[in-house]
């Protein structure tokens, strides 16, 4: 039987498949107000007064996309089975009915110890075995818990029941709700788009579809879950372009095109298993949930989501591996690593921390404040690889790890992954407490919290 608090651990685990396409509300506007500076360079819109033109059809269409999103929002609320009060009921009875019946149980086995103990003679704890009236009664009390049992065992079956029923309808509900704002929102994709189409010169149509392709491929990107999954490889030599060479100008010239086309079609993949995969969740609380197929359903999803991921990061690698120029593989890997990892590449609390002593003045007073900052450099140098390799391994087994432990499932492989996922994303978290620790040695207590809370 699911508990109340596996079925909060299955609601949480659709981190794996959302994110997606599938609901505005998780998601950013397909053309962002940034998206701007973009076409207009790609495209060479020189002149002033079209490139405000472009500025203004992209805000009215934020507009209108903001208001079909409110439009969504507005009518999932008001759905009968979305009312989160029932919602909120029906998962009160089933805890209820959980408790109840786990209670009932434990008396019956209670009363079963004691009629054997009556049955053997031996005692099972300090109560001395019953006589022959006193294993009458009990057999009396255990045939009627028996009764009691099967009633509670029903009860929590009807209370299952109902929030399956409550998750079909809301399912179908949602359906019909996002079915039609795809219908609005694609209507007021296609009208942005002819709109911009109308007022550009036939030299720049060109180049306008491929930056409509480079666009979606951005805002797909976007829904990405795991760490490196969202990375977009133009947006990185975008970035860093002025820093590279000819030869390396040259080598990512025939690597991102391959990567686009690539990239486009491990999107679509995941898309479609995201599609596919709320089904899989639909009926966790009904007698025919299994889940071990959830977890393999998700499985599904994660595999997808780790071959857009994979693409982009082969990409850097082999790029890499045909520079000659060492300067150049750190500008391009260090880019990449700090958009692929962001939370191995932060700069931490304790490292404004102590930057902020030396700022103060107080390194004059304390010299030792500098080699704190360069022991914490070399830590997380020697961390990070380490690290990044825990989590291209192990990101996003966190989900079927907790639905498996809740569901009592034997899967030493998911608890072994877990551990190490979790050691990974810690590491530089333990690099970061070792420089507090060095801070607090050299200024005190006192002024190394003073400092943290200034951060």
């Amino acid at each position: 039987m699911i508990s109340l608090a596996g079925m909060v651990l299955i609601a949480a685990g659709q981190g794996l498949i959302s994110g997606s396409l599938l609901d505005p509300l998780d998601q950013s506007p397909p053309w962002l107000l940034s998206d701007i500076p973009l076409v207009i360079e790609r495209v060479g819109i020189e002149d002033a007064d079209r490139q405000a033109i472009l500025s203004q059809l992209v805000r009215d269409f934020n507009d209108h996309w903001s208001a079909a999103v409110s439009g969504y929002s507005s009518d999932r609320a008001s759905r009968p089975h979305t009312n989160p009060s029932e919602w909120a009921e029906a998962r009160r009875t089933l805890a209820k009915a959980n408790e109840t019946y786990l209670q009932q149980r434990d008396a019956a086995k209670e009363l079963k110890r004691r009629l054997e103990s009556g049955r053997t003679g031996v005692r099972y704890s300090s109560r001395r075995p019953p006589d022959a009236l006193g294993m009458q009664l009990i057999e009396d009390a255990l045939g009627e818990s028996k009764v009691e049992l099967n009633a509670s065992w029903a009860a929590c079956r009807a209370a299952r029941d109902r929030i399956a029923s409550l998750q079909v309808a809301s399912e179908a509900d949602q359906d019909s709700l996002l079915s039609r704002f795809n219908q609005i929102g694609q209507q007021l994709i296609e009208g942005l788009e002819a709109d911009i189409s109308i007022f550009l010169l036939p030299d720049e149509l060109e180049e306008w579809h491929r930056v409509k392709k480079d666009i979606a491929r951005r805002r797909h990107l976007r829904a990405g879950h795991l760490q490196g999954e969202h990375v977009d490889l133009d947006a990185v030599v975008r970035v860093i372009d002025p820093q590279l060479t000819d030869e390396t100008r040259d080598i990512l010239s025939q690597v991102l095109p391959e990567w686009r086309s690539h990239i486009d079609e491990l999107l679509s993949d995941r898309e479609a298993a995201l599609l596919n995969a709320p089904r899989s969740f639909s009926h966790a609380s009904s007698e025919s949930w299994d889940p071990t197929q959830a977890i393999l359903a998700m499985k599904v999803v994660l595999d997808a989501r780790r071959a857009v991921r994979d693409r982009t990061w082969d990409a850097i690698a082999d790029t890499c591996q045909s520079l000659t120029d060492a300067d150049q593989i750190r500008i391009l890997r260090g880019e990449y690593r700090r958009r692929a990892f962001p939370s191995l590449y932060y700069r931490s609390r304790v490292e404004r921390a102590v930057q902020s002593a030396i700022d103060d003045g107080m390194a004059e007073l304390h010299p030792a404040l500098p080699k704190i900052l360069e022991l914490h450099a070399n830590a997380l140098r020697r961390v990070r690889p380490e690290a990044i390799q825990g989590i291209m391994e192990f990101d996003g087994t966190e989900t079927l790890y907790l639905l498996a432990v809740e569901n009592e499932l034997d899967r030493p492989d998911l608890t072994q992954a877990f551990k190490k996922l979790d050691r990974a994303q810690n590491m530089v978290a333990d690099v970061d407490k070792e420089a507090y620790v060095q801070l607090v040695m050299v200024i005190g207590e006192h002024r190394a919290r003073r400092l943290m809370d200034r951060h």
